[in-house]
């Protein structure tokens, strides 16, 4: 894809999104061609949206900010509220707080922030395992510990697959280096987490993809 990330236009997702409704895979964006707005928070509401397949709908918002005030350091929060609650009940400058946490509001059900381990309903990390994957060979050194699957700080967004509604993470970070895969490169590597959550927090993985680009090293 010759297209990447822009602060102007959004994500990959956010610009080739409609080009995969014929294979009946469809990107949900709040609105018809939804671009970031001038500011250094973006956010996206879902009135009444299926997001934990129950037939029961909720508002979800999507808010996508960064660590700092660049455009590298952008990640996405999925904020989840109580059946019967407005995106409009949840004002904007209490949905922060230090910590790139949500602060606790009664409206709030959870988020889903993977540089915060995944669910809120779930104790705090700085990352979250695919256990489902086996662990990789050892990386970079030879003496470090194989490492399992991992999703962090991510981009993420909402699709609709038939009549089921799934969440997508994207690492936006590049550069591990792993000598496993052939010697003497640099493997550039990029996760991608397909997944659903349901009310009690528990995500279940569904698909995880990880890309691989080979630079020669000197």
């Amino acid at each position: 894809m010759r297209d990447q990330d822009r602060p102007d236009v959004g994500y990959i997702e956010d610009q080739f999104g409609r080009e995969l409704r014929g294979t009946g895979i469809e990107f949900l964006s709040e609105r018809e061609n939804w671009r970031p707005p001038d500011d250094e928070i973006w956010i996206q509401r879902f009135p009444a949206l299926t997001i934990y397949n129950d037939g029961m709908p909720r508002a979800v918002l999507i808010i996508d900010r960064g660590i700092s005030s660049s455009f590298g350091s952008f990640f996405t929060q999925i904020v989840i509220l109580k059946h019967g609650i407005s995106p409009d009940e949840i004002p904007r400058p209490n949905l922060f707080e230090i910590g790139r946490r949500p602060i606790n509001n009664s409206g709030i059900e959870q988020w889903i922030d993977f540089g915060g381990g995944g669910s809120s309903l779930f104790p705090a990390d700085v990352s979250y395992p695919i256990r489902e994957i086996p662990p990789s060979a050892d990386r970079a050194f030879p003496n470090s510990k194989p490492l399992p699957p991992l999703m962090g700080v991510s981009h993420q967004r909402l699709i609709r697959s038939g009549d089921q509604v799934l969440e997508v993470a994207r690492s936006p970070f590049w550069g591990t280096f792993d000598n496993t895969i052939r010697r003497g490169a640099r493997i550039d590597r990029n996760g991608v987490l397909i997944y659903s959550v349901p009310g009690s927090g528990a995500i279940t993985d569904i698909c995880y993809l990880e890309f691989a680009f080979t630079q020669p090293t000197k």
